[in-house]
């Protein structure tokens, strides 16, 4: 494990290990209405980070989920609900710093367990609640935490569910469908592209250790703000320059003449194109939710990330190439 890795794993173990457990003081409805959120309590033998990692992971929602609590507009069961929402954040975090796919079985068992405790307990509301900060949490476009590829587990879980209330499950489908699309660790797919003095080339013929393969329109705001904090890296002229990196932004949409007009605002040593075939859209072979969107590629145009924050996969590329 890299040593930023290593260092943000110790953060978020000792952090968990120091959440208070116990009831919140107050009233005697209080005590009874309002717990905190249940520390995860690592057994003593397991003393090493890994072991600790593994076990706080497999068992960061065991208690929560075992609590016989209140679910209503404040509380979800029984805990407050911006405590629940915190905690949720601090173990989406943890899972980006696992592999994607051992990531992937942990919320797997994740909503496994919260789908047992909803069939065993009739907790309609628990279920809810849970599912719909999930789905904030993963699949939100706006979301700094979201993953196409860690919701899937619980996408495919909420559509597989008895539990699941019918007026959701078509569009749980459709997310569904669409988080199957170019997953984690497969190939790009391939697209042909014009840029603005029309000359050809295809996202395969794009040569770099890494290619960042950037969905963008004329005149985004937050574009624009992608582009200004990749080139706010004092290192990225030299990775293009080196070989290292390749930028590839793309526009998908139909207003050419609009693109081609502001073409020449982008960064020089990217490659700035069009898709001339209209493939990306009419087909679908990438599934843009919203503009923009970043995906990081390797040497064999594998994705690594998919519509990632910018700034989660610069700290990838940081980390990567400090230790080549």
């Amino acid at each position: 494990m890299r040593e930023c890795m290593r260092k943000l794993l110790v953060f978020f173990l000792s952090a968990l290990l120091l959440v208070a457990c116990g009831q919140r003081k107050g009233s005697k409805a209080d005590v009874v209405a309002v717990r905190s959120f249940p520390r995860v309590e690592v057994p003593a033998m397991i003393q090493d980070n890994a072991g600790r990692q593994q076990y706080v992971s497999s068992h960061f929602w065991d208690s929560f989920l075992a609590m016989d609590g209140v679910s209503d507009s404040l509380l979800i069961n029984g805990v407050k609900k911006e405590e629940v929402e915190q905690n949720l954040s601090t173990y989406v975090a943890l899972m980006h710093l696992l592999p994607v796919d051992e990531a992937q079985k942990h919320i797997s068992d994740f909503f496994r367990k919260m789908d047992e405790t909803q069939s065993r307990q009739g907790k309609t509301l628990l279920y809810l609640q849970m599912t719909e900060l999930v789905a904030k949490y993963l699949y939100d476009p706006n979301s700094p935490y979201r993953s196409e590829d860690l919701y899937l587990p619980f996408v495919e879980g909420m559509v597989a569910s008895g539990n699941t209330q019918q007026d959701k499950l078509t569009a749980y489908r459709f997310e569904l469908e669409k988080c199957r699309i170019n997953p984690y660790g497969s190939v790009a797919p391939d697209f042909k592209f014009k840029d603005i003095k029309g000359r050809t080339g295809s996202l395969h013929g794009v040569k770099g250790e890494y290619t960042m393969l950037f969905f963008s329109n004329p005149g985004c705001e937050t574009c624009l703000e992608i582009i200004e904090t990749i080139q706010a890296r004092p290192y990225i002229g030299g990775l293009i320059a080196g070989g290292k990196l390749a930028i590839v932004n793309i526009y998908i949409d139909y207003e050419v003449d609009t693109w081609k007009s502001y073409a020449p605002k982008y960064p020089s040593d990217w490659i700035n194109a069009y898709d001339f075939e209209h493939r990306i859209y009419d087909e679908e072979i990438y599934f843009v939710r919203a503009i923009p969107s970043l995906y990081l590629l390797d040497k064999d145009k594998r994705i690594i990330f998919k519509d990632v924050p910018v700034e989660r996969a610069l700290a990838y590329l940081e980390e990567t190439l400090k230790t080549q």
